[in-house]
């Protein structure tokens, strides 16, 4: 199992393409996760984080679900994404540990129809991108 920790899940759909194990991103997790507590749910991110946030909210379909992106209290929502403000907060990284976990219990993977496999493969790449870790 592969846990992306940074909330932007960079290289994600990459990944699920050419890993046979589940690959979880913490963003997406977050807010899918942020829906089953609320209504509506907003992101407190820092500004080098801000633009692609707001491309994966589109991206997932929930822009009518989120209430506000920002690098302060972004708006009044059922749920906030890294922030309390007397509101449930979701931190994404411990939350993605704890769906692991459940996932690797439960034997669950992605869909290899959702995400197929390169048309050309390049595992040179991905073992640099590995080392430059």
């Amino acid at each position: 199992m592969v846990c992306l920790g940074d909330i932007c899940d960079f290289g994600a759909n990459a990944l699920r393409s050419v890993l046979p194990i589940p690959v979880l991103g913490a963003g997406r997790a977050a807010m899918f996760h942020a829906l089953t507590l609320g209504n509506s749910f907003s992101i407190l991110t820092d500004a080098m984080r801000l633009h692609r946030m707001k491309k994966q909210v589109a991206e997932f379909g929930l822009s009518s679900y989120c209430a506000g992106i920002g690098t302060e209290d972004p708006a009044e929502a059922d749920v906030q994404i890294a922030s309390g403000q007397g509101h449930p907060a979701i931190n994404p990284a411990p939350l993605s540990v704890s769906l692991v976990l459940g996932f690797l219990g439960l034997g669950l993977t992605h869909s290899a129809r959702t995400y197929p496999a390169p048309e050309t493969p390049k595992p040179e790449l991905i073992t640099t991108l590995a080392g430059a870790l």
